[in-house]
């Protein structure tokens, strides 16, 4: 849960290829890539095995399946964030020392 960033999207009707870049917070290298090919309906897949609280930022690139003359489409950035562990509130809490005697 808080290594992960799990996307969706719905794809139209059509013969399209989707990949999905997962780039650092600086934008500056490609953590991650997958690849979806898809027929129309609703993509949900995830990015695993990230830093827990650390800013990432994904995107996505389309091209018609099998049509070696069309364009990529290349979808803006969106900034995300993997959850952070939480800091659970201390309660209750005892401190006691031993102070050895002279």
């Amino acid at each position: 849960l808080f290594d992960q960033i799990t996307y969706n999207f719905t794809a139209p009707v059509g013969n399209y290829t989707y990949t999905i870049e997962l780039w650092n917070a600086l934008m500056t290298s490609i953590v991650s890539t997958q690849t979806v090919v898809s027929t129309g309906g609703l993509i949900t897949r995830s990015f695993t095995g990230l830093t827990e609280g650390t800013t990432y930022n994904i995107r996505i690139k389309i091209v018609t399946t099998g049509c070696t003359g069309c364009s990529e489409v290349t979808c803006n950035f969106v900034e995300v964030t993997t959850l952070a562990y939480p800091c659970l509130a201390i309660t209750d809490l005892v401190v006691t020392a031993s102070i050895p005697l002279p």
